[in-house]
């Protein structure tokens, strides 16, 4: 399979929108997933409870009981498609030819932003409302899931781009984090401890390249809003020019947004990455203010 999916990553247009996809699917699964167990767990508590249960008017067991079912018709199915797609990434990014799709600037983000919900939801004060009875009918297995979102960890930890994108996630990470994790994988023993050494090792890194980015944040300071990206309001690095509404924004942000809807978000022309014009003076413009910030933070140390 590997030659197959490199093969398939040699056209890069066509290969980036299969791994826009794969994202997309994975984070529709495996949020649908978690939220119909934090569901089922809810209405299983619920039924256990004699006097709370009782309390319930027969019309509303009536409803709890059939929302039950429907739950259960629909969440097996949903969590085998979901294992296949964890795999499937997994598979993506174990091999260091096909790795470099999931590398760039308009993916990584998305892809550690989803590694670190789904890490915090498995691992996180929540993960207790993911423990169902009879789990095995669903062929849930929390085990699995958290032991492939960690090795995907794995597999990119060296990435340095992968590094700081984590870092930068405001949804999710936050220091206490892969520590969580770290230590239900030993109790638990569910990875090699090479690999639970090595998961730790990331977050410190991790943790160093967030202590950097605010550092260098703070240094910045006010940041003129023409080196501002307008969707995101974020610094930006490859600034470009839309040809069909004139709006300057960030490359990546922008292939970000074209992967999935090929329209130009000011004004809804159609619009593709090849018509992306650069901005090379507004480039090298950032480059030197932030270059200027940064050498008089060295200064003042």
């Amino acid at each position: 399979y590997r030659d197959a999916i490199r093969k398939e990553s040699q056209d890069e247009e066509k290969f980036m929108r299969f791994v826009n996809l794969m994202l997309n699917d994975a984070n529709y699964l495996l949020d649908d997933v978690l939220s119909m167990l934090s569901e089922i767990h809810k209405l299983q508590v619920e039924a256990e409870d004699p006097q709370r249960w009782q309390r319930l008017s027969e019309t509303e067991r009536g409803e709890r009981e059939d929302h039950m079912r429907q739950l259960e018709s629909q969440v097996k199915s949903m969590i085998q498609l979901s294992n296949s797609s964890v795999l499937l990434l997994n598979r993506l990014a174990e091999d260091a030819i096909v790795r470099r799709a999931l590398l760039k600037p308009e993916v990584v983000s998305r892809l550690a932003e989803m590694l670190d919900y789904f890490l915090l939801q498995l691992s996180g004060p929540r993960c207790q409302e993911l423990v169902v009875r009879n789990r095995e009918k669903y062929e849930w297995d929390p085990r699995f899931l958290l032991t492939r979102i960690v090795t995907m960890y794995l597999h990119l930890s060296e990435e340095s781009v992968f590094v700081d994108a984590v870092a930068r996630d405001e949804r999710s990470y936050n220091e206490e984090l892969f520590p969580r994790a770290s230590v239900i994988l030993r109790r638990r023993a569910m990875l090699p401890t090479a690999d639970i050494t090595r998961f730790d090792s990331l977050a410190q890194r991790v943790s160093a390249s967030m202590s950097t980015n605010m550092e260098d944040e703070q240094a910045l300071g006010d940041v003129p809003d023409e080196f501002l990206d307008p969707i995101m309001a974020t610094l930006m690095k490859e600034p470009v020019r839309l040809p069909t509404s004139g709006v300057v924004v960030d490359k990546h942000i922008i292939v970000r947004h074209l992967r999935s809807d090929p329209m130009d978000p000011f004004n809804r022309k159609y619009l593709n990455a090849d018509m992306l014009v650069p901005e090379p003076e507004l480039k090298a413009r950032i480059e030197a203010f932030v270059a200027e910030r940064l050498r008089e933070k060295r200064q003042r140390k």
